[in-house]
């Protein structure tokens, strides 16, 4: 009887590990999804355009800055729950 309830409790402890895991890798990824879209809407709309896919995605811009000699690039950082996403995009083909 005592090994049962052990093992019950054990698979129970395993199960939350799994899903409390789980579900920081899906806020993770969510954040770097907003990030990324807001930094592709920052090269062409700027701060705003950068807020407004930021939001729409539920994450929140908590940094925005251009990058580069010209400006072209820029750099957006969004916070989803507890998690921070950084991205950066410029305007034209990177050549290789």
């Amino acid at each position: 009887m005592f090994s049962v309830l052990t093992c019950g409790v054990l698979v129970a402890m395993v199960l939350n590990v799994l899903g409390t895991h789980g579900a920081q890798t899906i806020e993770r990824t969510r954040a770097h999804i907003a990030a990324d879209a807001a930094a592709l809407a920052a090269v062409s709309l700027g701060e705003e355009g950068a807020a407004h896919l930021a939001t729409a995605n539920g994450a929140d811009l908590i940094s925005f800055r251009r990058l580069g000699p010209l400006l072209q690039s820029v750099e957006v950082w969004v916070q989803y729950g507890r998690q921070r996403a950084m991205s950066y995009a410029s305007e034209g083909a990177i050549a290789p």
